[in-house]
């Protein structure tokens, strides 16, 4: 036979071999696409973990073709009470499952037995066996772990319908939050209408206690939302009495020196976009400025608040949008660290 045939053969059976094997020992032959998994967030929440408790690992993914597994490997702290002891030589691992439809994959572990850090690496893997690049994140387990708290307040408004909007708003708030996590007794709800639930009424005064005081005590992380009527540099809390952007910045600083985590605060208002440039966080902290106009824009309630830049974000979060994510995602969020 003429080398050319024999070659010509040779190609043949490979081709033919190729199409037959099974995609499982194509992926063991290292055949691997260009596009692998890529995961582009991670975490556990609710962080930190009360030890013996559960918490959800999640992480949000990106393919072309499509996941047939994603895991979590869940690596525990050192057993032991001094460094000289031997650390504990196990880990576990969750499967992580898509719950809905935007790359979202969530699995709970209740193995959080001992206090101390846990590393947790994530991967995943798609129908042709391509690994993505593992990413890293970890569960802090406490004792008695400090509190993930929110403020809520809704200002005075001008007009019949941004009254009914801010309160549709806030109420959105209020329970995208609690379906987070987040209790009744770690929201303070405070408000210059009367709304079925607050703490509180909307007052500089019961602010200031609430961000310096009430939030400062067991606080890791603050979340905080305004909404209702804003000029540039000032918010509208009652008909009497108008916030500064300025005393605002003196009452986070004064808190983040306190707390370890960061502030995220979430402005819906006219011309909220004024607030950014003046509340600048401590050095070495994190504030996270959402805000739903830029610096010389009014704010958009339509609909009773249904259109609105604060409807769309809550039911975002509700759908399980992590809230550092809406600062990619948002045109108004800013990230600032100190």
């Amino acid at each position: 036979m003429k080398p050319e045939r024999n070659n010509l053969l040779k190609i043949i059976i490979f081709l033919t071999f190729l199409i037959f094997l099974p995609i499982s020992h194509i992926s063991n032959a290292a055949v691997i696409r260009s596009n692998p998994p890529q995961i582009i967030e991670a975490g556990v929440s609710p962080n930190p973990v009360t030890v013996g408790t559960s918490a959800l690992i999640y992480a949000v993914i990106r393919d072309d073709i499509g996941i047939i597994r994603v895991m979590a490997r869940i690596i525990p702290p050192y057993s032991g009470e001094t460094p000289d002891e031997e650390p504990v030589l196990y880990s576990s691992s969750v499967k992580l499952i898509q719950y809905v439809e935007d790359g979202r994959y969530e699995g709970w572990f209740d193995g959080f037995d001992l206090v101390g850090v846990y590393k947790i690496a994530i991967y995943a893997e798609d129908w042709y066996g391509n690994p993505s690049i593992p990413i890293a994140t970890e569960a802090i387990v406490e004792d008695k772990p400090l509190r993930q708290r929110a403020i809520i307040v809704t200002g005075t408004s001008h007009s019949g319908d941004l009254q009914t909007a801010t309160a549709h708003n806030a109420n959105l708030a209020y329970n995208t939050l609690t379906s987070q996590g987040y209790s009744d007794e770690n929201i303070y709800f405070m408000s210059s209408e009367t709304l079925t639930g607050t703490d509180g009424t909307a007052t500089l005064n019961n602010l200031e206690y609430a961000v310096t005081t009430w939030a400062s005590e067991d606080t890791h992380d603050l979340v905080i939302y305004l909404t209702g009527s804003g000029e540039a540099g000032i918010f509208q809390i009652n008909d009497t009495e108008t916030l500064s952007a300025n005393d605002l910045d003196v009452w986070l600083d004064q808190l983040q020196e306190n707390i370890p985590g960061k502030v995220t605060l979430i402005y819906d208002a006219d011309y909220s976009g004024s607030f950014i440039p003046l509340l600048t966080p401590p050095e070495e902290k994190e504030r996270i400025l959402i805000t739903g106009t830029s610096v010389g824009q009014p704010a958009l309630f339509l609909s009773d608040g249904v259109i609105s830049f604060s409807n769309f974000l809550w039911k975002s979060v509700s759908r399980g949008v992590n809230l550092s994510r809406c600062v990619y995602e948002c045109k108004g969020c800013r990230r600032h660290s100190g």
